[in-house]
């Protein structure tokens, strides 16, 4: 049966069968490619032969949507300008160009084909190993979702794509490692998601547009957030390390009325702030930010830090819809236990990580126990005692 339809692919009739279509998917599998059987340059020499065929024999009804996945490119081989200006007509609607190369070379992506009258249409924008080049008359008012994933882009860059965008409603940019500072303009009032995943050299993120209620972020290093008064989150996450200081102290004012709330920093591997063990000072108190539409409350890698304690407190004397907070002591991982584990024993758990387990869990005890109201449901989740040894603190 594959031969068989590895044979289809260069037949006269696979060919016509291809003619009619306004949706295309070009990838290894939908063209009949076995890449297991085959070496790169084969691979290569195979799909551009195939997609060639293709374009070529396409009928005069207009692309709608066009999808060219390939992890081999070889921009010797591959004819992906000329595939782009066959298919890129003022119907097209939908467009995924996902490479990836040996060499890590950006494929200097023709934004100039989504100019004018071309671009009018197109709703969802897909780039990844690609580089932007400046671009006049570009035209996407229509485009409503806009993915870059490793994509050579700057700050400036940035901003003249996202000056020609009115109906943007998710945006997500992950890799896009040449961009310091992502601004989302007041302009995008249709925008709801943001996702920012992974741009390592991104030091600020200003946002205006007044509609955002789901935003994502993820990173090795803080990142200066920069938020427009009137933005009101329903889902907020955020991922690096010191996080939750970070949160304490530049973040709570915009969170009155989120509804699900990760703040995570999975990098940090020793307490680097001050115990409230032994600290004799006051809890600082944040006064004047409620958080009443919050429901469940879950921090996985509680400590004794003093900002995490005080979040902590924060959150239950400030949430009146609060009806469920789970304290998770270890390291959230459902595989490091006993219970999942193969050979029937927890992970090994270092002797100075056992030690901060058991000072968050006297700071449970004495901070936030007694601040607990009876309608929240309390959950404090701690190693396996049958496999750790936990030394009682007081």
């Amino acid at each position: 049966m594959q031969d068989a339809a590895r044979t289809a692919c260069v037949s006269h009739a696979f060919k016509r069968s291809w003619r009619c279509y306004p949706n295309l998917a070009f990838n290894a599998k939908a063209l009949g490619m076995d890449e297991r059987s085959c070496g790169e340059d084969e691979i290569v020499r195979n799909f551009t032969s195939r997609v060639d065929n293709i374009l070529k024999n396409h009928s005069c009804i207009a692309i709608k949507t066009l999808e060219i996945v390939f992890r081999y490119y070889d921009d010797k081989v591959c004819n992906l300008d000329g595939w782009l200006q066959t298919a890129i007509t003022p119907g097209i609607e939908e467009l995924t160009v996902q490479l990836s190369t040996k060499s890590r070379k950006h494929y200097n992506f023709p934004w100039s084909l989504l100019a004018n009258e071309n671009g009018k249409l197109i709703q969802y924008l897909k780039l990844s190993c690609c580089a932007f080049s400046p671009t006049v008359g570009l035209c996407l008012k229509s485009l409503s979702r806009l993915e870059l994933f490793d994509v050579n882009i700057t700050r400036d860059q940035m901003g003249s794509l996202l000056h020609n965008f009115f109906a943007l409603q998710r945006m997500q940019l992950k890799n896009c490692n040449n961009i310091t500072c992502l601004k989302m303009p007041f302009h995008l009032q249709q925008l709801k998601y943001l996702e920012v995943l992974h741009c390592s050299s991104l030091k600020v993120i200003e946002i205006e547009a007044p509609n955002l209620s789901n935003f994502q972020f993820m990173g090795l290093c803080q990142v200066q957030l920069s938020l427009g008064v009137a933005l009101q989150f329903k889902k907020f996450d955020m991922s690096f390390p010191g996080v939750v200081s970070y949160a304490c102290t530049n973040l709570l004012s915009n969170l009155q009325y989120v509804e699900a709330l990760s703040l995570c920093s999975r990098h940090e591997r020793k307490m680097l702030h001050e115990s409230i063990v032994g600290d004799t000072s006051n809890l600082r108190q944040i006064p004047g930010h409620r958080h009443d539409r919050l429901k469940t409350v879950k921090i996985i890698g509680f400590s004794s830090a003093k900002s995490v304690v005080e979040l902590t407190c924060h959150i239950i004397e400030n949430t009146a819809s609060l009806q469920c907070l789970t304290l998770d002591t270890t390291t959230g991982h459902p595989w490091h236990s006993c219970l999942t584990n193969y050979s029937g024993k927890c992970l090994h758990l270092r002797v100075d990580f056992l030690v901060e387990v058991g000072k968050g869990l006297l700071a449970i005890k004495t901070y936030v126990e007694p601040k607990v109201p009876s309608r929240v449901k309390l959950n404090v989740v701690e190693p396996c005692r049958r496999c750790h040894d936990l030394e009682p603190l007081s």
